[in-house]
């Protein structure tokens, strides 16, 4: 379509429009939008768009295979890594537990057999069972268990007094 035919075409529709008339208003605006003259892109655009994408492409790829391949390839070095501290870490203190376990149940069992045999007293039975407890804390395992425990209560009472704090400074 000429400059001057399409010129024309855009007069009728505004005209048409203008008078109120909606119907050949929308006809003349469809075939103007028909009839305006589409410029060609470029012979190089495809070749551009695909350089200028391949990045996206390659990267898309790769992130495809790292789903593929990456997460479970992770999963199981976690799960190896897992394996290999509980043998050479877990498994030898449960161990090590196990006879702690086995040794003080049969020390408690020679101890309250020879107990019943010699007559026990209250004062004696009490006197072992906090030597047994002392000899469990003077452990540096319990100790310092103890002392995490008692850190994160003070921790926890100074969050609350500050929480408790800025509530009564709203409220006022």
């Amino acid at each position: 379509m000429m400059e001057s035919e399409w010129q024309g075409a855009a007069d009728r529709w505004l005209a048409a429009d203008q008078a109120g008339r909606d119907l050949e208003a929308e006809a003349e605006f469809g075939a103007l939008l028909r009839a305006r003259a589409t410029p060609a892109p470029a012979a190089t655009l495809e070749a551009r768009i695909w350089r200028a994408t391949r990045w996206v492409r390659f990267r898309s790829k790769a992130l495809i295979l790292a789903r593929r391949f990456g997460i479970p390839a992770a999963t199981v070095v976690a799960g190896a890594a897992g394996l290999y501290y509980s043998v050479t870490l877990v498994l030898p203190m449960v161990a090590q537990a196990l006879v702690r376990g086995i040794a003080w149940l049969v020390r408690g069992f020679v101890w309250i057999t020879l107990a019943f045999t010699e007559g026990i007293d209250t004062w004696s039975l009490l006197a072992q069972l906090g030597r047994a407890l002392g000899d469990a804390i003077a452990t540096p395992e319990v100790t310092a268990a103890l002392i995490i425990i008692q850190l994160i209560g003070v921790l926890a009472f100074h969050l609350l007094n500050r929480v408790l704090a800025r509530e009564k400074e709203i409220s006022q």
